[in-house]
């Protein structure tokens, strides 16, 4: 990696299960990390049609997508809306409504305080699994 790169927002955190598919969101969200997200979203759809998601927003510093493509917009849109059935958003309400906004607002969609996170993954049905990313 060169110095100047910068370390992507978004990465996959391991879960229990294949039903469902947890994302990690820190330091600034732009809209390469909203195509980013995109990407993993899609790699999840090719191993289960249908999933649960979790997204744990950590130290979220700045969240910008204002020149997010529109192609990209309506994908993450319209992906969530045929794959995921739930979306647990743990994190303070600010960012989670700012990363919920990507999302289908078809989708069940609860936000959880970071205290909550245990009663998050009961929503979505599993636990962390470290080493599975």
């Amino acid at each position: 990696m060169l110095p100047l790169d910068r370390i992507p927002a978004v990465k996959r955190v391991g879960t229990s299960t294949l039903q469902v598919f947890a994302l990690e969101i820190s330091d600034d969200f732009s809209s390469a990390d909203a195509e980013n997200m995109l990407g993993l979203l899609e790699g999840a759809y090719t191993i289960r049609d249908r999933i649960n998601l979790l997204i744990r927003i950590v130290g979220l510093q700045s969240f910008d997508v204002s020149d997010l493509s529109g192609d990209t917009a309506r994908l993450l849109r319209e992906e969530t809306s045929e794959h995921v059935a739930r979306c647990a958003i743990i994190g303070e309400s600010g960012w989670a409504s700012d990363i919920a906004s990507l999302l289908s607002p078809r989708i069940e969609i609860e936000t959880f305080d970071p205290d909550d996170e245990e009663r998050a993954w009961a929503f979505v049905g599993a636990v962390e699994a470290a080493g599975k990313a």
